[in-house]
């Protein structure tokens, strides 16, 4: 633990030297600035391996060189894509070969995370320090246990969970009322369809390919539900009417009882 600690000392310091000879010298680096970002990365990448992946950060270099991270107009984090294609965007092209375990880490103006196609595993952490977070892409990866509640993610548009070793019952998520996307498929979920109750901008749904057994008879309350997918379950009775979700373009119930 000491010589971690060390190590993520002797980085920042190498990191706030670089800010200075660029001339970024004007943030203030206290708590809640562009250093707590700075360390909070590095954290990141000791805990998720870097040494092992694909393209390598330089703590040596500002912190707007590094390898799929972008800043706002204010230096702070907004962007971290590592799928393997660097553009704040949501793509699978291999990702950048990061190992082991999320952190619960605090970026408070992060906005965007693609984290797909990589070797992650544990538990997905509850991502209390990044309230602004819109977009979480963490699939094809090996995370397990359950989804928490992202009780701070108030923000959150778009949720991408697909192809892990995820298991419990899916959440209501009534927390995350911004919530248009979801995918969940390729699972190991349980128990029943969530009625989806606080989440009224929901377009997508795709919890495909998992262990649900029972849904609700009906989602008239999802007045934007554009497409949803509940294939390759173990769901049983009479299909849910879907007569008020005029919007509703696919629905696949395929492979169930």
């Amino acid at each position: 633990m000491k010589n971690r600690f060390t190590i993520i000392i002797f980085l920042l310091f190498c990191q706030l030297d670089a800010f200075a000879q660029n001339g970024v010298s004007k943030y203030n680096f206290e708590i809640g600035s562009i250093a707590s970002d700075s360390m909070a990365l590095v954290e990141f990448n000791l805990s998720t391996q870097g040494e092992l992946w694909k393209n390598k950060w330089d703590f040596n270099t500002p912190i707007s060189t590094w390898y799929g991270v972008e800043l706002n107009a204010e230096g702070r984090v907004f962007c971290i894509d590592l799928d393997g294609d660097p553009n704040c965007s949501a793509m699978r092209y291999g990702g950048n070969h990061l190992h082991g375990n999320l952190p619960d880490w605090q970026l408070p103006f992060l906005e965007h995370l693609f984290l797909s196609s990589n070797k992650l595993d544990g538990e997905i952490p509850n991502f209390s320090g990044t309230p602004y977070l819109r977009t979480l892409q963490l699939s094809a990866n090996r995370l397990e246990g359950s989804i928490p509640d992202f009780e701070n993610l108030r923000n959150l548009v778009k949720l991408d969970l697909e192809y892990n070793s995820l298991s419990g019952i899916i959440p209501d998520f009534e927390n995350l009322p911004s919530l248009a996307s979801l995918y969940l498929g390729h699972n190991n979920f349980l128990g029943p369809v969530p009625e989806f109750s606080n989440s009224l901008s929901l377009k997508q749904i795709y919890i495909d390919h998992n262990q649900l057994n029972e849904c609700p008879e009906r989602f008239d309350h999802l007045m934007e539900l554009t497409q949803f997918i509940l294939c390759e379950n173990q769901l049983k009775g009479t299909i849910p009417s879907f007569e008020d979700n005029l919007n509703l373009s696919l629905l696949d119930l395929s492979y169930n009882d």
